[in-house]
């Protein structure tokens, strides 16, 4: 009964384990989506003033 305690234990930590790790890496493309869209605006701007 314990070794299914124990193992139910550890696959519910997996998975909030994978959870966190799913959203960092949401959070990460994000920013990486924001920076490469402030880049295009700031070229943007530098295009048209030029």
């Amino acid at each position: 009964m314990t070794s299914v305690l124990v193992i139910m234990a550890a696959a519910v930590l997996i998975a909030v384990a994978a959870v966190i790790d799913d959203v960092r890496q949401r959070r990460q493309l994000r920013r990486e989506r924001l920076h490469r869209i402030q880049i295009l605006i700031a070229e943007a701007r530098r295009g048209s003033r030029g």
